[in-house]
This record gives C-alpha cells, structure tokens and sequence, in this order.
C-alpha cells in the first residue's frame, strides 16, 4: 500500500507538471486553504519517497474521506508545502509553511460528533504560549469552514482553555510544563501539534519538524489520536515520516 500510495503521487505530481495550463485554474480552486503565497510555488516542485514510518501504527477508516480532486490537490499541497525550504530567497517562512500544515490536518482528521456543539459551531485551533505565527495563521484560515465548521484561531490565556479547542498547537515556549498541558487534554477529543523536539515521544499527536535540508515535515502517534477518539484519514498517516 505505502508504495503504491508513492507511485500515484508521483504519477500526480508528473502529470500535474505536463498539463500545468490545463489544470492550473482546477488545482488554484481546489487549493483553498493554502494562501497565495503557498499557491503560486507548488508548481514544479517536487518530492522524494517518504521514508519508512514507526509511530504511525494502524490504518484509519477512510469512509468519511471521500474521494476527489479536492482531497488529491489537498494531499499534493502538503507535499509541496514541506518541500519549500525554509528561509530560502522569495521561499515562505518555516511557520507561513506550518500554519499551512495545521490547517489542512483539521480536513484529515474526524472528530467525535459530540465535540461540536451543532453542526455549525466552529472549529477552534488553539494556541498556547508564544505566537511564532504572527497574522499567518489569521490570513489562512479567514472565510474558511470544514466540514460547515467555521475555522478560528485563539491564542489561549492557560492550559485550562486548551480543552474548548479541536486541535491545539504548543508552542517551544510550553518546554517546561509540557506533561502538565498533556496530562490536562485527558480525556478529550483534542489534536495536539507542536515543534517541541520529541513531542510524539512525550505524548504528543503530530509532530512538525525540519530534516536535514530545512523542509518541514510531520511525525504521527496514531495511537494517542485513537486513545482520543479522533481518526485520522490513512492519506495523511502515509504522508507522515520520523525525524532524522
């Protein structure tokens, strides 16, 4: 399955490069929740096998994830988006490249029907301590909705609040009382993401990284999202890979 996954992606990626007058307009409009920024270089680029995975165990049921030119340019964009070298000429910063990834994982993840409190609460992404996003999480997310959920971004007063979001990012601020914020998430259907060196390791859900060529990259601990009630699409789990 991982390496026919690899093959259609690069069979994709091939085809998308050869048709790019063709597909441009399809690919911009399914796109939607990658910035301008991000939309005007995924074209051309492109991306080595994923490595092995160890942390992602087990296969999520797809039935919620249906199939569509959506969902394949969805994929392809967080490829690309982690191909982008952080900090290179004209390249996006490395957190315009992660607020990018946060986002597109709410479209890949399920959520216990019981989170949201109607069908057209929003859906909150959390952030606790400092914010190395800036606006750049504000201007992806602004006018979108997934799934009829509006998307907003809070940044968090305590720990206490993390609990009223969908999926929670901890800043490298958070280094100290890490255990204390994860301990708190018990319990709760909540996503958790940080950059924090070994973060799946301690407890963490998603992991966001850079390897050795400053690309940013994702780690999953599919079991503590299981334990939390949440599924994550296999599409994403294949996409996901361990740090150097």
């Amino acid at each position: 399955m991982f390496d026919e996954q690899t093959t259609k992606i690069n069979a994709f990626t091939y085809a998308l490069n050869q048709s790019l007058r063709a597909l441009r307009a399809a690919v911009f409009a399914a796109v939607d929740g990658i910035c301008p920024f991000l939309k005007c270089r995924f074209f051309g680029a492109r991306h080595p096998p994923p490595r092995p995975l160890s942390k992602c165990s087990g296969t999520a049921s797809d039935a919620f994830f249906r199939p569509s030119l959506k969902i394949i340019a969805l994929f392809f964009a967080l490829i690309v988006a982690g191909t982008l070298q952080c900090g290179a000429q004209n390249a996006p910063t490395e957190y315009q490249v992660k607020a990018a990834f946060i986002y597109n994982f709410a479209r890949f993840v399920e959520w216990p029907t019981q989170v949201f409190a109607n069908a057209s609460s929003p859906m909150i992404i959390g952030l606790l301590g400092d914010n190395e996003f800036g606006n750049d999480m504000d201007e992806i997310i602004a006018g979108k909705e997934i799934n009829g959920h509006p998307v907003q971004f809070k940044q968090l007063a305590s720990p206490a609040d993390a609990a009223t979001c969908q999926i929670l990012f901890i800043s490298k601020s958070e280094k100290s009382r890490l255990s204390k914020i994860l301990d708190g998430l018990h319990n709760t259907s909540v996503l958790t993401v940080s950059d924090l060196d070994n973060f799946v390791d301690n407890g963490g859900m998603i992991y966001l990284f850079l390897d050795d060529q400053r690309h940013v990259r994702f780690q999953i601990d599919n079991d503590a999202a299981k334990k939390a009630g949440l599924t994550i699409s296999s599409k994403l789990l294949e996409l996901a890979v361990n740090p150097p």
